[in-house]
C-alpha cells in the first residue's frame, strides 16, 4: 500500500484537497476528523483535556469547545505543548489502526493528512510527502476571510508552525496554491493522478508530469531506522516497550528492530501491534 503524507501550514489549502481526493474515493484520514474522534464523549482524551484545562471548555452537549481551548493553547505556548501531549499520541493510534485496516484490505493507496508532518518527524513514515503551500500572507487572509478567525489569532497559529521552507526542500513534491479555488482544484485532481501512479492504479485520466501541473520535486523522505534495540525482555535492559517506540517516534524513528537476548515473543506481540514501527529479531 502506498503511503502518502499531506502536509501545509494552516490556510494552505490541504484540507481542500484532502476533501476533493476522498470525493474521488481515494482513502483519506483527515487529521481534523481524527482529532475531534480522540476527544469525543466518553473517551479517555476528552477525560485527560477536562483534567488538564477544566471544565469550562465542554459545551452544553457534552463535547469540548475547541475553538474556545485553541485560543486558549496558541496563546501560550506551555498550554499548547500540555495539549499536543495529549492529542497527538491518541491521534496517532487512531490513523495507524485506520492505516493498518485499510492495508488488510488491500488498498492501493491511502492518503494521511498530517498538519505538523515535519514538526513531528514523521515524514520518514511515508513513500510521498505532498506539501500544500501558499505565501505567508495569503494563508494569513484566508484564515481571517475564509474562517473567521481575529486576525492576532490567526498570526499566532502561524506562527506555531516551523516556516514552509526547510518544508519544501524534505517534500516529495510540493503544490503550489497561490490562486483561485479553481486553480487548486485543476491540480490536485492531477497530482492524485500522479500518486495514483506511483500506486499502480489507474485513475480518471492520463498521469501528467510534475511540472504541467504546477509541482516542484523534492527527494524521497529518507526513512530512519535503529535496527538494535532491547526491551525489559532482556536481561541486560529496563525499557519499558511503549514507552520506547514513544520515543523512537519522537525523534524521527520509522521503523524500530526490537532484538532481545534470546527471546522473540515480545518482539512479535510489539509487531503485532504495531507492524508499520516494529521489524520483530532477536540477539542470540
Amino acid at each position: 500500500m502506498l503511503r502518502v503524507a499531506l502536509t501545509g501550514n494552516a490556510g494552505a489549502g490541504k484540507s481542500t484537497v484532502a476533501r476533493l481526493w476522498r470525493e474521488r474515493g481515494v482513502p483519506v484520514l483527515e487529521a481534523d476528523e481524527l482529532a475531534r474522534e480522540a476527544v469525543a464523549p466518553g473517551t479517555d482524551g476528552l477525560r485527560a483535556v477536562v483534567e488538564t484545562f477544566g471544565t469550562g471548555f465542554l459545551q452544553s452537549d457534552g463535547t469540548l469547545d475547541r475553538g474556545a481551548l485553541r485560543r486558549l493553547v496558541f496563546g501560550e505556548a506551555e498550554k499548547r505543548k500540555a495539549l499536543e501531549a495529549i492529542l497527538h499520541p491518541r491521534i496517532r493510534a487512531l490513523r495507524d489502526r485506520r492505516m493498518a485496516e485499510l492495508e488488510a484490505a488491500r488498498h492501493p493507496l491511502v492518503v494521511a493528512e498530517i498538519p505538523l508532518l515535519f514538526e513531528l518527524g514523521m515524514e520518514g513514515e511515508f513513500d510521498v510527502v505532498i506539501l500544500v503551500d501558499a505565501p505567508e500572507e495569503v494563508r494569513l487572509r484566508r484564515l481571517v476571510e475564509d474562517r473567521g478567525l481575529d486576525p492576532e489569532e490567526a498570526r499566532r497559529i502561524l506562527a506555531a508552525q516551523d516556516a514552509p521552507d526547510e518544508k519544501r526542500r524534505k517534500a516529495t513534491f510540493v503544490l503550489e496554491n497561490s490562486g483561485t479555488l479553481e486553480e487548486l482544484k485543476a491540480k490536485a485532481l492531477q497530482v492524485l493522478e500522479l500518486v495514483r501512479s506511483r500506486a499502480g492504479v489507474g485513475g480518471a485520466g492520463p498521469a501528467a508530469d510534475a511540472g504541467e501541473v504546477g509541482l516542484s520535486s523534492g527527494p524521497r523522505a529518507a526513512l530512519r531506522m535503529d535496527l538494535h534495540v532491547h526491551t525489559r525482555a532482556s536481561w541486560d535492559s529496563l525499557s519499558d516497550p511503549e514507552t520506547l517506540l514513544h520515543r523512537a517516534r519522537e525523534r524521527g524513528i520509522g521503523r524500530l528492530a526490537v532484538t532481545d537476548h534470546n527471546v522473540l515473543g515480545l518482539a512479535l506481540e510489539l509487531y503485532g501491534r504495531y507492524p508499520e514501527v516494529v521489524i520483530p529479531g532477536e540477539e542470540v
